[in-house]
């Protein structure tokens, strides 16, 4: 077959990444980059409320006001917003291939919407895809000739992102070269414009950006260093590789063509060199120094170079071009080296991160805390939170002081009312909020109501003292201890210190494995599908594990099972057990009779048993299944299986 760039061909693309992206934004319950996302959205989502949310310095101008419309409709709507972004982001490119002259300029598309970073970046309620946008729309408007309006454009690009000041110089210098001396004024127009609005409506400050700039040169907190070559490292993850080796390849190519090339060209390649590859080092450098130096918050995050991504983009399709252009004549092997090329990139895309983006254990345990709460009365009295997910879970407007608000300082939790509900979480209480435990429970006024923790899952990593608290306010003087009501909870959710994960299962993959006979759309607890126990199995769910790579055995060691279930009949009518033993010494079966317990029938109820076992001579192998006595369906979800601090 003939590969040939149609007249409408990148229509058709644009429209099918575009399907693509919202598929999976709709699929996606979690999100890429934590917190952020969720104070962005919040900040967008209640702007027309609080209107001097607007001029958020935090939440970034610009970015709030494009958002907020789609914000109204929920977070699915700042999902949307910046899929939509991702995609003109990409025609754009696909403008600028054309003016660079490359005979498939279509594939700038394909190049800037599968660069793994940005990709991931699309399905999420961040910045960086609306830089990105910006950035690329003053580009294209630069080579097109409009140099009054890239000026204007690029002029808001620090009201996107902080970073964005540092484009204005090299916009600067370009309009220098090109003697376009009219456009430089235009340079200023958005941070004018918003000093103007700021200084008019909120701050009455002319100078509010600089005044409001939310990130210190010396961050009390943000404060760790990092290796300078840090960023150049994670590349791979950024890039994948047939992106990162088109990249590097288009750099030298376009010294290259700028040194050895035709000189009538020699004016064309430099712009497009200082407009497209030096961006790219740029900010690579920048935020390589920050990082390296602590400066301005920099923590070290990867996703922050995901603006320039559709410029890399742009440059390994020069590559691209190049190498097809001067080494494969054959039309075959243009062809062959597309299909290539193609398969390739899209293919790492998916290797390096896995789609639907699924919450991580952190994520789920707020979730958990939330629905809970939910479910109680307490969702009535006025809650304190530090981690803003609260909010946004919760569905509360966080600027509402009488239903919530966030709490920084310890010594202020005295002065709110009795009844007051306060969530308390390991990381935002102490890293940021200036909240710790002790502080909490040396008022004895906050009574621990009910208590959270993570559970660690494959290629996820959770730090496992993380939990979440959730307190009461109770009269000065009220009898109570914290110690032992932490305690019982931690006895009654048969909570222990996790030593190692063993596995987590929530059967998604069922169908992948061919096995129709018990994957269940009927009822499912996370996700989409359950496993279904059906009436003619007596063992089911058996997994086995290999005693010699449990760590930490010593005398014992403890071995916990937790899943939830769903009975469509009482388990007293449907004789089942949850087994944990070794399969070759009956001598230390353990069982857990599922007709004992307080279930209910057509709920999910949450089922954990911990079985402890000496340290073996002679058993080498640990099985965890139920056996199914009673032969009547029933389904289950969210298996975990971990070795915990014995009790």
């Amino acid at each position: 077959m003939y590969f040939r760039s149609s007249k409408n061909l990148h229509w058709f693309l644009l429209f099918s990444v575009l399907v693509l992206l919202v598929i999976l934004s709709l699929l996606s319950e979690g999100f890429y980059g934590g917190t952020d996302n969720v104070s962005h959205y919040l900040i967008s989502r209640y702007a027309f409320r609080h209107p001097q949310q607007f001029l958020n310095s935090w939440g970034r101008p610009v970015y709030t006001i494009m958002a907020s419309p789609f914000c109204q409709i929920g977070f699915q709507g700042a999902k949307l917003f910046n899929v939509l972004q991702g995609c003109l982001t990409a025609l754009f490119a696909f403008l600028i291939a054309k003016k660079m002259d490359v005979s498939k300029p279509w594939l700038a598309i394909l190049f800037v919407i599968f660069t793994p970073m940005y990709f991931l970046m699309t399905l999420t309620g961040l910045t960086e895809i609306q830089f990105g946008f910006i950035l690329v729309l003053s580009v294209y408007l630069f080579f097109d000739e409009r140099y009054i309006a890239s000026a204007i454009i690029i002029s808001f690009i620090p009201l996107s992102r902080a970073e964005g000041y540092a484009f204005i110089p090299l916009f600067l210098l370009a309009f220098l070269m090109r003697r376009k001396y009219l456009a430089i004024p235009f340079l200023v127009s958005g941070i004018l414009l918003f000093s103007i609005v700021g200084y008019l409506f909120i701050y009455k400050d002319f100078f509010w950006i600089y005044d409001q700039f939310p990130y210190p040169f010396h961050h009390p907190l943000y404060k760790h260093k990092g290796p300078l070559l840090y960023f150049v490292l994670s590349t791979p993850e950024i890039f994948g590789y047939p992106l990162l080796l088109l990249f590097l390849a288009g750099s030298i190519i376009y010294g290259y063509l700028f040194f050895r090339g035709e000189k009538e060209k020699r004016s064309q390649i430099f712009l497009e060199i200082w407009m497209l590859v030096v961006p790219v080092f740029l900010f690579f450098s920048v935020h390589s120094v920050l990082y390296w130096k602590a400066w301005f918050s920099s923590y070290g995050l990867i996703r922050v170079v995901t603006g320039v991504l559709p410029l890399a983009a742009l440059v390994s399709l020069k590559a691209y071009d190049y190498i097809e252009k001067r080494f494969l004549k054959l039309i075959l092997f243009r062809n062959v080296f597309l299909v290539i090329t193609v398969f390739l990139i899209v293919f790492f895309n998916f290797k390096i991160h896995k789609f639907p983006v699924s919450p991580g254990p952190t994520e789920k345990t707020l979730r958990v805390t939330a629905n809970w709460l939910r479910q109680t009365p307490l969702i009535n009295n006025k809650i304190l939170y530090t981690d803003l997910d609260f909010p946004f879970l919760l569905n509360l407007d966080p600027w509402d002081n009488k239903k919530c608000e966030q709490t920084y300082i310890s010594k202020w939790l005295r002065c709110y009312p009795t009844n007051t509900v306060l969530i308390w979480d390991s990381y935002f209480s102490v890293n940021e909020c200036f909240v710790p435990l002790d502080s909490v429970e040396n008022t004895k006024e906050f009574k621990l109501v009910n208590l959270f923790r993570a559970y660690p899952e494959p290629g996820n990593w959770v730090d496992p003292d993380y939990n979440v608290s959730v307190f009461i306010k109770v009269p000065y003087g009220t009898p109570f201890d914290n110690t032992i009501i932490r305690d019982s909870i931690n006895e009654m959710n048969n909570e222990g210190r996790v030593i190692q994960f063993l596995t987590r299962d929530d059967f998604e993959d069922l169908l992948k494995k061919n096995d129709t006979k018990h994957a269940s759309s009927d009822f499912a607890r996370s996700g989409h599908l359950s496993y279904k126990g059906n009436s003619d199995e007596p063992y089911i769910l058996d997994h086995q594990f290999d005693i010699s790579k449990i760590i930490d055995q010593k005398k014992y060691f403890t071995i916990r099972a937790t899943c939830y279930i769903y009975p469509l009949v009482p388990f007293k009518e449907n004789d089942t057990r949850l087994v944990i033993t070794p399969p070759d010494n009956k001598a230390y079966y353990q069982s857990l009779v599922l007709g004992s317990l307080p279930m209910e029938i057509n709920k999910w109820n949450k089922v954990s048993f911990t079985a402890t076992f000496p340290n073996f001579t002679n058993s080498k192998k640990l099985n965890v299944y139920f056996w199914h006595l009673g032969k009547k369906e029933f389904y289950v979800d969210d298996l975990y299986i971990e070795q915990v601090a014995p009790k």
